[in-house]
């Protein structure tokens, strides 16, 4: 028998072992979630703009519960050194994030991160508005996003040593959508439960997105004549309920990229 078919049953004799025996070989560190309400960003003439992490709960140590309630919240952050200002305000309620993990049970472990929000209104606008006999040249709200009844989850389920099943999932009571950047006669709209990377809306400046989910992987690949081929394990999940990306859009004169996250989990 050739050596590296002895060290490859060695290995397999040694795994066989650490699991008979009750030792992990995965770290319990490994889990971790993250749930946020809201967060924006933005760039433009060399600035970055930024609403932070509204309503965020964030765990690296399993096993953990943590929930947080926020009953209100209301920021204005300006995008642009002009005036009037280009502003985002946000305003919420009702904030639930919450996230939870088991840590190792035995040979499983799982991580669930939640986030629900109750009502929230977002608005892109000239601060102050322009006066009305200027609404022709600059017609406001740039944006304006307003949703009620919302909910994100993304759940992360290992069992060891390399099986995981990631899961993601949106629920939205009523989304609604104007303004200058969507470009339409009637505000846009939408209510029920999205498919995953569902697209509401697109163009050249502005992308909705819905029950946007995007899944880590690791890809493993052995080589040699007794070789099994590349494996992939998904690794993480990061669901997004609502996802708004804007490129280059035209606002008050000056290119604006950036992105809007409205119920954000986390789970790995």
């Amino acid at each position: 028998m050739k050596n590296s078919q002895i060290l490859i049953y060695r290995i397999k004799l040694i795994l066989l072992s650490s699991l008979l025996s009750g030792i992990s070989l995965a770290p319990a560190e490994a889990a971790s979630a993250t749930a946020t309400a809201i967060f924006g960003n933005f760039s433009s003439e060399g600035l970055t703009t930024t609403t932070g992490l509204i309503g965020t709960v964030q765990n690296s140590s399993a096993p953990f519960n943590n929930p947080k309630y926020l009953a209100h919240f209301n920021k204005s952050v300006g995008l642009l050194p002009h005036y009037p200002t280009p502003t985002l305000t946000v305003t919420a309620n009702g904030i639930r994030s919450k996230i939870f993990s088991s840590g190792i049970q035995i040979d499983t472990a799982s991580t669930l991160a939640d986030s629900a929000i109750d009502n929230t209104v977002i608005s892109l606008a000239l601060n102050p508005p322009p006066p009305t006999k200027s609404a022709q040249l600059y017609p406001q709200p740039f944006l304006q996003i307003t949703v009620n009844r919302l909910s994100s989850s993304s759940s992360f389920n290992r069992v060891f040593p390399n099986f995981t099943t990631p899961t993601g999932d949106t629920n939205i009571g009523f989304l609604q959508l104007s303004g200058s950047l969507i470009n339409s006669k009637t505000p846009l709209q939408y209510k029920g439960h999205p498919s995953k990377d569902y697209v509401l809306f697109q163009n050249q400046q502005l992308t909705v997105t819905l029950n946007r989910q995007l899944i880590a992987a690791l890809v493993s690949c052995t080589v040699g004549p007794s070789s099994g081929g590349c494996q992939t394990t998904a690794e993480s999940i990061t669901t997004d309920a609502i996802n708004i990306s804007i490129t280059n859009a035209e606002i008050d004169g000056q290119a604006v990229s950036g992105e809007i996250n409205i119920g954000h989990t986390f789970a790995e």
